[in-house]
């Protein structure tokens, strides 16, 4: 059973969530042959049953369903470097992805999928090279710039641990006290209510 699964969606964790501080492992050229993933560590129960098609399908139909632009496997509970994205008027799937030839520096309003209500003005490089595999496991690169930059970026710093929230200074975090207070404590309680549902079973 697959805690993190209901007809082709998938849940997208939230601030405070433990999995969006844990650093990705790469998909293994094994994994890439049978499309099939071995154990994660620190991942959802479930979820490396999923297999890679499966997981890509469902992330870009998340991803669409909730109108992101980009969401990166630890965001639903699976611990690999992989993450799915609309990139140059298309939607791309990206396995261990790399970022090269980084250039240029520029400021901008940002939110993120797992901070809902965030909006924080993060400085990011405006023009890079993605390198990786696509869904079907054949390399690739891309020349980014502007906005499909950073949405790059913004989903290789999840793969990272990294949300926007480290992106920014003090005093951007201070204006989101309360926003994150009330983020924390719903988390709790859903950890709670979680607890309490698996000890009926």
């Amino acid at each position: 059973m697959n805690d993190n699964f209901n007809d082709d969606f998938l849940n997208i964790l939230v601030y405070p969530s433990p999995m969006l501080k844990q650093t990705c492992r790469e998909v293994s050229p094994r994994e890439l042959l049978w499309k099939k993933f071995d154990p994660v560590e620190g991942s959802l129960h479930g979820m490396t049953l999923l297999g890679i098609p499966t997981l890509l399908s469902s992330m870009r139909a998340t991803m669409n369903a909730v109108g992101g632009v980009g969401l990166a496997a630890p965001q639903v509970g699976l611990c690999v470097r992989i993450f799915v994205a609309k990139i140059g008027g298309e939607t791309i799937s990206c396995i261990n992805p790399v970022l090269d030839e980084m250039r240029g520096k520029t400021k901008q309003v940002e939110g993120c999928l797992s901070l809902p209500g965030a909006q924080l003005e993060v400085e990011r490089a405006d023009s890079l090279i993605l390198r990786g595999c696509d869904g079907d496991g054949k390399p690739f690169e891309r020349q980014c710039e502007g906005m499909d930059a950073w949405v790059c970026q913004h989903e290789v710093d999840h793969l990272d641990g990294i949300t926007i929230l480290e992106r920014v200074g003090p005093s951007q975090r201070f204006l989101l006290r309360h926003l994150l207070s009330r983020l924390e404590s719903d988390y709790e309680f859903m950890k709670r209510r979680s607890k309490e549902r698996r000890k009926k079973k």
